[in-house]
């Protein structure tokens, strides 16, 4: 009890946090516990589970999901996190399967939703897709078979209830692989390779115009039916790159435009791209350069003609530990940027023209100062958004997770959950 005594304060009142940790042991469906006044928040604590990801759908209802008693779940709130409701995922690999990575899951609004994941085998990769339309009380599935490079489920992304796509990894040796892209037009039920590499993992099919081969993230982002934008950056080679690849046909060729690299970062050793946003023909990017000096930079980029052109609209310096980000933009102009290590928050409201620091204080300071990390950022308006922590130990591999809630912007959180389990377990 002495660590989650540390993170008390007046916004959750004793004798409610012990009723929390009582429920979260005794039962493995989380309680939803009602705090002192109509506007005080609540806290639910989960047992032997350990939190991956947050899905907030409207400011009140959404999901999050992870790992109890070594079962893949979700949890759905439809008040803003004060109470949550435990689903089975059916069929959902075990975390002690060695052939498989975590389930990606994505939703299009309060009901509709898909959960997805490839297990490998000698031959041949499984993509496993599982569809909902009641919020995850019935699923339907789809199965479908794809080359054993692919590997892993990194990015779900749709543009309307039928028509989607999925970003796959085939990972190597070190971590080092392929982008794959497969899309939907039928909700889910089947699922087509657009676009397939073959650099660091062998292919015997691939396609003209892919998405080069990087051992790193490359966030995607469908602004409509064809038109796609993947943020490339490198990890690879010992000169800046920082790149925008651009597809018009759904994801079946992707093409390469430049983004300017300034004069004092062309040397840098590696670029990180952050998810495209478009409002329009207004677009935003962020692009990290690291390697060249002490530290990391954070440029924004930003367009006006649907990203034809694009220009360097502010440059941020980073402390030399603030070398892992996270960002959220619900728009072209809105938009969030934290470190990973809960020592900086920034917010733009001009599409990164400038940026506003966020003070550390109250649970952000104290989660810090205990050794959470944050694991996903996610803001559904200029108030509301979740930040999810982790904090795993090395050594035992006992896992926390915190979810934290805003209704100010960022200003000050609030706790909605709490888990504590094992890794990966």
């Amino acid at each position: 009890m002495r660590h989650y005594r540390a993170w008390m304060t007046d916004r959750i009142r004793w004798p409610h946090f012990v009723t929390a940790l009582a429920a979260g042991i005794i039962g493995l469906t989380p309680t939803a516990l009602a705090a002192s006044g109509p506007s005080a928040p609540s806290l639910v604590l989960l047992s032997s589970a350990r939190l991956m990801a947050v899905d907030m759908v409207t400011p009140t209802v959404g999901y999050t999901d992870g790992y109890q008693h070594g079962r893949f779940v979700l949890w759905r709130t439809n008040d803003a996190g004060g109470r949550w409701t435990r689903y089975a995922v059916p069929g959902s690999p075990l975390a002690k399967n060695p052939n498989t990575t975590t389930p990606t899951v994505s939703f299009f609004g309060p009901q509709i939703g898909w959960i997805a994941w490839i297990v490998g085998n000698q031959k041949s990769s499984t993509l496993t897709v599982l569809r909902t339309t009641t919020g995850s009380r019935r699923w339907r599935r789809s199965v479908t078979i794809l080359p054993r490079a692919m590997s892993m489920v990194e990015q779900l992304d749709f543009t309307s209830t039928k028509t989607g796509w999925i970003r796959a990894f085939s990972g190597g040796a070190m971590m080092q692989g392929d982008t794959d892209i497969l899309r939907t037009t039928n909700q889910g039920a089947s699922w087509t390779i657009m676009s397939a590499a073959s650099g660091y993992v062998p292919n015997p099919h691939p396609t003209p115009n892919a998405l080069p081969a990087m051992d790193e993230p490359m966030p995607m982002t469908f602004t409509n039916a064809t038109d796609g934008w993947v943020a490339v950056g490198n990890l690879v080679v010992t000169t800046a790159s920082a790149s925008l690849y651009h597809s018009t046909d759904a994801g079946a060729r992707w093409i390469p435009l430049a983004l300017p690299i300034p004069k004092d970062f062309e040397g840098n050793n590696n670029t990180i791209g952050f998810t495209p946003m478009f409002s329009g023909p207004r677009g935003t990017v962020l692009m990290q350069y690291q390697g060249k000096s002490e530290s990391d930079h954070v440029l924004t980029y930003g367009t006006t003609d649907g990203g034809a052109t694009w220009t360097i609209k502010s440059v941020l310096a980073l402390d030399p530990s603030q070398f892992a980000l996270q960002s959220s933009f619900i728009n072209a102009d809105r938009g969030w940027l934290v470190d990973d290590a809960l020592t900086r928050f920034d917010a733009t409201s001009n599409g990164g023209k400038t940026w506003s620091s966020i003070p550390i204080s109250g649970v952000l300071q104290m989660a810090s100062e205990h050794g959470y990390q944050v694991e996903n950022l996610q803001m559904t308006n200029n108030s509301t958004g979740w930040l999810l922590l982790q904090r795993i130990n090395g050594v035992t591999s006992a896992s926390k997770s915190l979810l934290l809630k805003t209704t100010d912007g960022g200003a000050i959180w609030e706790r909605a959950m709490a888990a504590n389990g094992t890794w990966p377990a």
